[in-house]
């Protein structure tokens, strides 16, 4: 199996118009931001539990690392910047759009988590790993 981590094009629509950019699958800490208010659902897929300008908030600790090379919008005639999307309100939607699409390319399929193995046979509730040991038959004493 291979894992794509380098930066992807993604497009999108804001009001009418596509939206170019390249996104880079979410890295540890940014995950851990992002964490707490994604809800994951075999239908639905990934969901983003949180008010809109909260997410503008979030997505400032997170496009620096995460989003370039914005295509197909300007801002008062001038190149628009990662920053333009996390402190302006109108584009709290475009911003909600980009951060589920970060979730969905950071998290592995299903057929893919189901053919890792998955943490599920080793972590604890918690994340605290618990190690595998072999099955030895108890030593006589």
């Amino acid at each position: 199996m291979d894992v794509l981590i380098g930066w992807q094009p993604y497009e999108t629509i804001f009001n009418g118009s596509p939206i170019k950019m390249e996104l880079r699958p979410l890295r540890r800490k940014a995950m851990m931001l992002l964490a707490p208010f994604m809800e994951l659902g075999k239908e639905t897929g990934v969901k983003l539990i949180v008010d809109t300008f909260e997410l503008q908030g979030i997505a400032a600790q997170i496009f620096p690392e995460h989003v370039k090379d914005i295509r197909g919008i300007t801002v008062n005639g001038k190149s628009i910047a990662w920053e333009d999307l996390t402190e302006e309100a109108v584009f709290c939607q475009l911003v909600g759009d980009i951060i589920g699409q970060l979730a969905v390319i950071s998290s592995l399929k299903d057929s893919e988590a189901k053919n890792s193995g998955g943490p599920s046979d080793t972590q604890k509730p918690g994340g605290q790993a618990t190690p595998e040991l072999p099955d030895n038959p108890p030593i006589p004493g």
